[in-house]
């Protein structure tokens, strides 16, 4: 391999150049190939990054190495250079492997936890959402999971403290609108139903403002219908939260969306 960097390496110089030339004059050919890259996972794409990147940064240390120094100079540190390239590029992959380890296990611990919120085993996804955020800390959707199940679990100190962070994480503005519903929807299983319209009015304002938001919304409202204390809820906090739920779920007709974004939140009128 050496020999033939040695000897050679004016010809991979060429060839580098030529694939570069041949790519632009097929420019069709040149977007597929890197829309089909930016289409692959995010560890792929590092991975293939990194791979290029530091295949040059060696090939031009060897060549630097080949064409500055002696005979026996290029003995001594061309073998060093490799051998230091293999070691970096093996701890690397094992770094991508290994997160590539982890985030198989937060996916799969995520739908544990969505598989035991919706049989109602709150202390059990509690578990799993917080090892969710053990492996990626200050991560948007594991701590909105665990608040909906402190939600539906009445524990009130544990979510108390938890939606003020909820609120710093949230970028987008399909993230504010879930922020203000688990709020609202707060007040209005405690039968605050003033706090609550004022949240709910946030929603209607942030809707207005971005119509958009509503459509990122993705959140499956029939954890809370199922849940024992949205079916023992009575009166107007029952009435406003059921027609909230609609209206976040995309479930009202364009008559009761009028009179909703009106403030007609009991839809009465």
């Amino acid at each position: 391999m050496e020999n033939f960097i040695i000897q050679y390496w004016y010809l991979l110089i060429f060839l580098f150049i030529m694939g570069i030339i041949l790519c632009s004059f097929n420019q069709n050919y040149f977007k597929r190939l890197f829309s089909k890259f930016l289409n692959k996972a995010p560890l792929i794409r590092k991975y293939w990054i990194f791979v290029v990147l530091f295949s040059i940064i060696v090939f031009v240390l060897c060549y630097l190495i080949i064409k500055n120094l002696e005979k026996n100079d290029q003995r001594l540190y061309l073998p060093l250079v490799v051998q230091s390239a293999t070691l970096i590029f093996a701890v690397y992959a094992g770094y991508l492997a290994f997160k590539q380890l982890m985030e198989n296990r937060r996916d799969k611990l995520r739908e544990d936890g969505d598989r035991y919120l919706t049989r109602k085993q709150y202390k059990r996804a509690t578990e799993c959402y917080l090892e969710v955020s053990k492996i990626k800390p200050n991560d948007y959707e594991s701590l909105s999971n665990i608040l909906e199940v402190y939600l539906l679990n009445r524990n009130l100190i544990k979510f108390v403290e938890g939606l003020p962070i909820l609120n710093k994480l949230a970028i987008e503005d399909g993230e504010k609108l879930v922020c203000s519903y688990l709020a609202a929807a707060n007040y209005l299983l405690e039968m605050y139903n003033s706090r609550a319209r004022e949240e709910i009015d946030d929603i209607m304002t942030l809707n207005k403002k971005n119509p958009q938001a509503l459509e990122y919304i993705n959140w499956n409202f029939e954890d809370i219908k199922k849940s024992s204390v949205y079916e023992n809820l009575e009166g107007e906090s029952k009435k406003i939260l059921e027609n909230l739920v609609r209206y976040l779920s995309k479930g009202m007709n364009a008559e009761q969306i009028k009179k909703f974004e009106g403030g007609d939140y009991l839809l009465e009128k």
